[in-house]
């Protein structure tokens, strides 16, 4: 255990071995503990004082319960803002640390839509498909634990297409170019596939892993060449081309799934000024005005309060992101007041018009 300062005591971190189980009581309240308490409770903590306990207080707060990939993204954006050892960094999960051992196994992915590793969320009803679903409603899988959707996705490795980067950049999203995003699409990938390596459109050494999947059937080739009689290429569609038939690559490692937890927490789950916490599930952000400074999350049956020095990250996903700043009064208004919801004034949203 040690303890750092760094210039002027704008950095400051403990380091404690992050494989413990639990708190030791010999540790509590001194310099190495946290020292954060539950909100104040109805039915315990009568001794303590205001049944409060102080606020945990870090640099910056990462808020995952996972995409579709928050997880996906916010493994990214846990590990990246780690690599600064004066940024303190708490990443909260609301799923499990570690998914089943059979998630790794490629062909299993799908058998763990609806299974606690995924948000089980279904669509409305709907009028035009689903007719042999429960009323209508279309399942619509969603990660929930370290590294997001990548538990349960198909795991293809798949760019997309230089125009739609291109078409978004014109739009007004500056740095989305294909031209511009390339040299991330580089930076990420560890491509262990020597063909692909070679037509200058990939890279070997980053955090996500590519490679070709094991099983090769014998009627692959049979395929790729009575396509390419018939007039069709066999393309890379991550490199100059997107229209022909492709000799597909995925997310795999050793031919086991290759998460974003996987490719970028594992490796960096030992640093001091990261910590992680499973089972955490934030209910709410918590304001000073118009300034985020913390959030509310349950955690083994216990609400808690957690601050942050710098800046609240939510890298939730497509649903719950936008779930949570509702909680947190940030939405339609009138929409807020039916569920009861103190909105947040200054963040208003009736009043914006989407172009």
């Amino acid at each position: 255990m040690r303890d750092r300062a760094v210039a002027g005591g704008r950095c400051k971190e403990a380091a404690i071995t992050k494989r413990c189980s639990g708190f030791y009581k010999i540790f509590c309240f001194i310099d190495i503990d946290w020292q954060f308490k539950t909100m104040p409770q109805n039915h315990t903590g009568f001794a303590l004082v205001n049944k409060l306990n102080d606020e945990l207080e870090i640099n910056a707060f990462l808020y995952l319960p996972d995409k579709v990939g928050g997880g996906s993204a916010g493994s990214v954006v846990a590990s990246r803002l780690s690599e600064e050892p004066c940024v303190t960094v708490l990443l909260l999960e609301a799923g499990a640390k570690k998914p089943p051992l059979l998630n790794d196994v490629p062909g299993l992915g799908r058998f763990f839509w609806g299974t606690d590793i995924d948000w089980q969320f279904k669509t409305v009803p709907q009028k035009n498909t689903g007719f042999a679903l429960v009323n209508k409603q279309v399942p619509w899988p969603s990660g929930k634990g370290l590294g997001g959707s990548s538990l349960l996705n198909a795991m293809l490795y798949v760019r997309g297409n230089r125009k739609d980067y291109d078409n978004w950049a014109a739009l007004g999203a500056k740095g989305w170019s294909y031209k511009d995003v390339f040299p991330y699409f580089l930076k990420l990938e560890d491509n262990r596939d020597f063909g692909y390596s070679l037509n200058g459109y990939h890279a070997s050494g980053g955090p996500i892993t590519a490679e070709k999947p094991g099983y090769h059937p014998e009627i692959k080739n049979r395929i790729l060449e009575a396509a390419e009689q018939l007039g069709y290429r066999v393309v890379d569609s991550n490199a100059a081309r997107q229209t022909g038939f492709h000799d597909l690559q995925g997310n795999l490692r050793n031919g086991q799934r290759c998460n974003t937890a996987k490719a970028y927490l594992v490796p960096v789950e030992n640093r001091t000024n990261l910590d992680i916490i499973g089972g955490a599930h934030v209910k709410k952000v918590v304001f000073e005005g118009s300034r985020a400074v913390g959030v509310q999350f349950d955690y083994k049956n216990s609400e808690y309060l957690v601050k942050a020095r710098r800046e609240v990250i939510m890298s939730a996903g497509t649903t719950n992101t936008a779930q949570l700043l509702m909680l947190s009064g940030i939405g339609p208004k009138k929409h807020l007041q039916k569920f009861n919801v103190k909105c947040q004034y200054i963040f208003n949203l009736s009043a914006l018009k989407v172009k």
